[in-house]
């Protein structure tokens, strides 16, 4: 589903769950110097009859990385491993192998991800900072010419015509140093967001509404839900290491080897099953799962004897 759909029904089941929309371009200021935000007089009055007394119990900061409360509070956001740039656009085609899927590649500098929509493509690059600055002065001609320079977008991309502006993101590994406060919590990409390879913001960012809404219908304390979140994105990061430094993709490679044997044939779907699970979301902070991962991915055992710098991303 095209995101901005995706989007509208959002909007619109909230709405008809009694939620009330108020469109406006909201402020937040300290109070007093201590943990507490406010929004601005302009937001308060256009929304006054929608609680009682001077302004809601709970701020939620669903802002992705504008991260209002963060940056009202000067509260940190911890960098993840990772120093990379995300730059990308909509062109008007691509190389697919298989329209109804996300494709993602090795360039000769980080990788790039090609999404099938209609009419268009989504070609989105993930780089190194320092190797997207030296191809250009602006996010358009940046990556413009990494379209033309990169031997594997030349093959993958030989007659993209850009349709739209380049949006570029410079924090793309990122976690709040904390979540919750005395009347605000953080949710989605301001709470922190791990990178975009497997496509896992969106369900963080669902997956902790739903725990956030859990929390307080249950009245549990919110360091619960911060606990949480902080342990599934922590999770995502370790995933998505074993991604970066080749260890995941070695891993494949020799399961595949091994399906031609007699245990391997009996062990690969199951371990399949387990580790799809992981990568989907469906079961990314599971104990069990992730303890397989590590075993197969540890240069002693899994990996014995294989070197996973064949497919590093650099």
């Amino acid at each position: 589903m095209v995101r901005a759909r995706f989007n509208a029904v959002l909007l619109e089941n909230a709405r008809r769950a009694g939620a009330r929309l108020i469109e406006r371009r909201v402020r937040l200021t300290r109070l007093d110097g201590g943990d507490r935000v406010r929004l601005d007089e302009d937001s308060l009055q256009a929304a006054s009859d929608c609680w009682e007394g001077e302004g809601p119990d709970l701020i939620v900061d669903a802002t992705g990385r504008a991260n209002l409360v963060g940056r009202a509070l000067d509260i940190p956001m911890q960098p993840g491993p990772r120093r990379d740039v995300a730059l990308f656009a909509h062109v008007d085609e691509t190389e697919l192998v298989d329209p109804g899927y996300v494709h993602n590649d090795r360039i000769d500098r980080g990788w790039c991800w090609r999404i099938p929509l209609p009419g268009r493509v989504s070609l989105g690059l993930v780089v190194p900072r320092e190797y997207a600055d030296g191809h250009g002065d602006s996010p358009d001609a940046q990556y413009d010419r990494l379209l033309r320079a990169d031997p594997v977008l030349r093959r993958l991309a030989p007659k993209a015509r850009r349709l739209t502006p380049v949006l570029r993101f410079d924090n793309y590994q990122s976690l709040s140093s904390r979540l919750v406060g005395e009347n605000w919590v953080m949710l989605g990409d301001s709470a922190g967001f791990v990178d975009p390879v497997f496509s896992s913001g969106l369900l963080v960012a669902m997956k902790g509404a739903y725990q956030l809404a859990q929390a307080l219908g249950e009245g549990v304390p919110l360091a619960r839900y911060e606990q949480a979140v902080k342990a599934h994105l922590r999770a995502w990061f370790e995933i998505v290491g074993y991604y970066y430094d080749g260890r995941l993709m070695t891993s494949i490679e020799r399961g595949r080897e091994m399906a031609d044997g007699l245990a391997g044939r009996l062990l690969l779907p199951w371990v399949s099953r387990r580790i799809a699970a992981i990568v989907i979301g469906a079961a990314t902070t599971d104990r069990f799962n992730l303890g397989l991962l590590r075993f197969l991915v540890d240069a002693r055992f899994g990996l014995y004897g294989r070197d996973p710098g064949k497919y590093r991303i650099h």
